[in-house]
């Protein structure tokens, strides 16, 4: 693609850091000391140079990846929303009076957060979903995809208006997988939904509604917990998030290892590299980077798409007492 521009910005203060680079190379030429001390240094010197050429380019990928987050915020409508979705770290269970013996060898318990954020006359509102696993579950596409049927299902309930939904997410293989990025808007379409796009965050600068969201959660057990209560099991667990009254704008399940009627295989080339995708009905565009370049054309028609019957579907143990109906801000 040929720019109608010239190439020429540049920064006077990122400038400095290769005219550093290069007087220190230009001192070590002129200095005093033997051929294996200079070629231990040159090489400290080549490694600093890309670390440091890497941790810039780092910091640019972050930004403007960001402005997809951006950009989305500023265009939510009443008809649509973004989700943000993470695996939180896993819980330690925990008594409120153990010994030393109950503390180790425990075994985590796995608890997935989405985020759903709608714009409302300019302020942002959010609901959270938590899924907490009774037993252990991989944490992998289809987990990920189940949770995403249960999700949109009370989605749809809360907002039957709601028709369009943006994802963001992490770079973890559950997400950034063929699996989750050909099915996951077949999963929509079963609730009269449409995927929009789904943008990949930065290492380091994606899912902080979901990691703030988890801190209230984590914050709010730690007073059940200090109250005289034990958290061990899935279901105590879900107990401790609905205390007093629960967490505002949080709605809490305890599901069971997703069912997978299928064990097809998808194959997409390179999908590692891919960082934003758009949807459309006849095909998929994807880019490597936010806005950048007409982007990478890839037909439906390449995929073997499942049938809504392959579908993965999540076995929901225990719900919510009290359904959440609103968003909060």
């Amino acid at each position: 693609m040929t720019c109608d521009h010239a190439h020429c910005d540049s920064c006077d203060r990122c400038l400095l850091v290769l005219s550093v680079v290069r007087e220190i190379e230009e001192g070590l030429v002129m200095a005093e000391c033997s051929d294996n001390e200079k070629e231990e240094l040159t090489f400290d010197i080549s490694q600093a140079k890309q670390s440091v050429e890497c941790w810039k380019a780092h910091l640019l990928r972050s930004v403007n990846q960001d402005e997809c987050r951006l950009d989305i915020l500023s265009s939510l409508s009443a008809s649509s929303i973004l989700l943000v979705l993470d695996w939180a770290m896993k819980y330690l269970p925990r008594k409120y009076r153990e010994s030393q013996s109950d503390w180790f060898g425990k075994r985590g318990i796995s608890w997935h957060i989405a985020v759903a954020i709608k714009g409302n006359s300019g302020e942002m509102e959010m609901m959270t979903f938590v899924h907490v696993f009774e037993s252990a579950t991989a944490q992998d596409s289809s987990s990920v995809l189940a949770i995403l049927d249960d999700v949109f299902s009370q989605l749809k309930t809360i907002m039957p208006q709601l028709q369009t939904i943006y994802i963001r997410n992490d770079n973890a293989g559950c997400y950034h997988c063929a699996q989750t990025l050909i099915v996951a808007p077949q999963i929509a379409k079963r609730h009269g939904l449409q995927i929009s796009r789904i943008d990949f965050s930065e290492s380091q600068g994606g899912k902080g509604a979901c990691d703030r969201k988890a801190a209230t959660v984590k914050s709010h057990m730690a007073q059940y917990l200090n109250s005289g209560h034990d958290i061990e099991t899935a279901a105590q667990m879900k107990d401790a998030i609905e205390s007093s009254r629960g967490v505002r704008g949080v709605s809490v399940k305890v599901c069971s290892p997703p069912s997978v009627p299928s064990n097809k295989s998808f194959k997409w080339e390179k999908v590692s590299f891919v960082s934003n995708l758009c949807y459309s009905q006849e095909e998929i565009r994807t880019r490597r980077a936010y806005d950048i370049g007409p982007g990478k054309s890839i037909p439906w028609t390449k995929f073997d798409v499942p049938e809504q019957s392959e579908l993965p579907t999540m076995d929901i143990r225990l719900s919510t007492s009290e359904t959440i109906t609103s968003f909060v801000q």
